[in-house]
């Protein structure tokens, strides 16, 4: 929509037989130079404005000199100012037609943008995920740990009953076996400790200079919300916040109006080109021989005003090529509302997921601490039976096993309830805060569920 210079330079050298017999000229010989500058500018509602100046300069002369049957005709330059106003009445008027590239263009820089930040909360979960699983990783390890140090201390008190005769050798042969496995066990949960620790490292974008030294998860999972609370949530509450929140959704919803804008043209472009034009101007005449001649015909003899109006169509009859441009952009608008509808449904249910998927893990995380607690206890009087010869190795082997598993399964729990809050937030498009441009995001969001209005 900015002012268009045009600016043109012409000559023409033309003859013509004059007919006329000897002595006069046979051939009347003409140059015609034509110089013209304008501007035009294009409203936003199709209405075009082009104020534009124009002379033409002649030079007349003959093959032979002139007499009174043929004199030459003298030098003269025409000038012609005007401004004319061209009015679109079908095709071309309107400012959603004329701004269909700028409108799309603006809507698809807002779609970007939203897509962009959606993509920054993936990666963001990508990165929180990779630190609860290096911090389950490291839970885990500790378990091991703590379960070969215990094992340690079972091996001395069966070599201590054996070199006094009251065990066999087959028991002492037992504990060092299950010794062995556990010590096995401890160092498979250092090595998923170590590939857990890279994978954060790569989560976190670390150089590989940086990955011999990748940084290892502190800190505690997030507190387990009482079961009757996470049951509380209310599901379509969420999913409604989800929508309004969720960047990839927006950024379709952007897409789908920039489409319909481009739409919206090409309908437009179904009509036939019907063009009012409007103008008024002067006429200026120089016919002396001076150099500047073109540049006076300007200001001197100058006669007006001169208007003039004309009405111009242009209908073509079968106008396929716009029929086949309606009916592409058409199938373009309709594939991106097939999509809004399609993410919408998806969003839906992966919020209710997430929300049962907590609810699930809130309350199997009560169920796995009374588990722990229950072996806990069972594996420290089993060890006190085995001191007095109450208790044999296999039932002191089994239940540290099933502790084991217990205080496992309590950590899996406590990892996965984690992993669905953050997910909680993904999928309702509110891991990042959106501050204008700009995205930033709050470590206390991921420890917490978001919009407090939809918790009972």
């Amino acid at each position: 929509f900015d002012w268009m210079l045009d600016s043109t330079w012409s000559r023409q050298t033309s003859h013509a037989p004059t007919g006329l017999p000897p002595p006069g000229y046979a051939v009347d010989a003409t140059d015609t130079d034509t110089y013209s500058l304008g501007f035009t500018k294009l409203l936003r509602n199709g209405i075009s404005i082009t104020p534009q100046v124009s002379v033409t300069d002649f030079t007349n002369h003959g093959t032979s000199a002139p007499t009174l049957l043929s004199p030459l005709m003298p030098p003269a330059s025409e000038s012609d100012a005007s401004v004319t106003i061209t009015v679109p009445l079908l095709r071309g008027l309107g400012t959603r037609v004329v701004d269909a590239n700028e409108i799309a263009a603006h809507y698809g820089l807002q779609s970007q943008e939203n897509l962009t930040r959606f993509q920054v909360e993936q990666l963001v979960f990508q990165t929180v995920s990779a630190y609860w699983d290096c911090l389950a990783a490291r839970r885990n390890l500790e378990i091991l740990t703590d379960v070969e140090e215990h094992t340690a201390q079972v091996v001395k008190i069966v070599e201590m009953f054996a070199a006094g005769g009251e065990l066999d050798r087959a028991a002492l042969d037992q504990v060092h076996a299950l010794a062995a496995t556990k010590q096995t066990a401890r160092q498979d949960g250092e090595l998923e400790f170590f590939q857990s620790r890279q994978a954060l490292a790569l989560a976190m974008g670390c150089t590989a200079g940086q990955l011999a030294d990748a940084p290892k998860a502190g800190g505690e999972y997030p507190e387990v919300l009482d079961a009757g609370v996470v049951g509380g949530l209310q599901g379509q509450k969420l999913v409604s916040e989800a929508m309004a929140h969720r960047g990839d959704y927006a950024a379709l919803g952007f897409t789908v109006q920039a489409q319909q804008a481009l739409f919206d043209r090409a309908r437009n472009n179904l009509k036939p080109q019907l063009d009012l034009r409007l103008g008024a101007g002067y006429a200026g005449l120089d016919a002396s021989d001076a150099r500047l001649r073109p540049a006076y015909a300007l200001t001197n003899n100058l006669a007006g005003a001169n208007v003039f109006t004309s009405l111009n169509i242009a209908w073509p009859t079968s106008n396929n090529a716009a029929r086949g441009a309606l009916i592409s952009q058409r199938a373009v608008l309709e594939q991106f509302r097939l999509n809004t509808v399609q993410l919408g449904e998806t969003i839906a249910s992966d919020v209710l997921t997430t929300i049962e998927t907590l609810r699930k893990t809130a309350a199997q995380y009560g169920t796995a601490t009374e588990a722990v607690d229950t072996y806990r206890r069972a594996v420290a009087q089993t060890t006190e039976k085995l001191k007095l010869g109450e208790a044999t190795l296999t039932e002191l082997s089994d239940l540290e096993d099933r502790n084991v598993a217990a205080r496992q399964g309590q950590n899996g729990t406590l990892h996965d309830y984690a992993i669905a809050l953050a997910r909680l937030r993904l999928v309702t498009g509110t891991l990042l805060v959106k501050q204008g441009h700009q995205a930033i995001i709050d470590v206390h969001t991921l420890t917490e569920i978001p919009f407090p209005s939809a918790s009972p």
